[in-house]
């Protein structure tokens, strides 16, 4: 755990200064059950909140378990940051980062909080397995 923390305060000091002037947080680690209006009352704690959007899946609906919040300005985004990150909502520590614009930015941004699970391969009764 440790770790993971250490390697998101060191992940967040390098990001450039363009994403450090952006006036929008990355949110992630939403419960399913959180509601926008539930957020938007978190995160006006640092300040007025412009708009905050959760990201549902296409195909089902649901929610995807995070989201986006816009301050009006680049200091109420980044004390949204320092003070709201690992905040517990329904047992679960929210994660709180500068946003980056683009959308394939915004994928890679959601996934880095997500655990890799490691694809087990499935063998046949009486297959032989050969090791390296």
């Amino acid at each position: 755990y440790q770790r993971r923390v250490r390697e998101f305060v060191m992940s967040s000091t390098q990001q450039s200064s363009a994403a450090r002037s952006s006036k929008c947080v990355f949110v992630g680690n939403i419960p399913y059950d959180a509601t926008e209006e539930q957020l938007i009352e978190i995160f006006q704690e640092v300040g007025p909140v412009v708009s905050f959007r959760l990201v549902f899946d296409r195909d089902t609906g649901k929610p995807k378990g995070y989201g986006f919040c816009e301050y009006k300005d680049p200091e109420t985004a980044l004390s949204a940051m320092r003070n709201l990150n690992l905040r517990d909502m329904n047992g679960r520590p929210l994660r709180v980062d500068f946003a980056e614009n683009e959308k394939g930015a915004q994928d890679k941004q959601a996934s880095q909080w997500s655990r890799a699970i490691p694809q087990i391969p499935s063998f046949q009764p009486g297959q032989s397995i050969q090791v390296a």
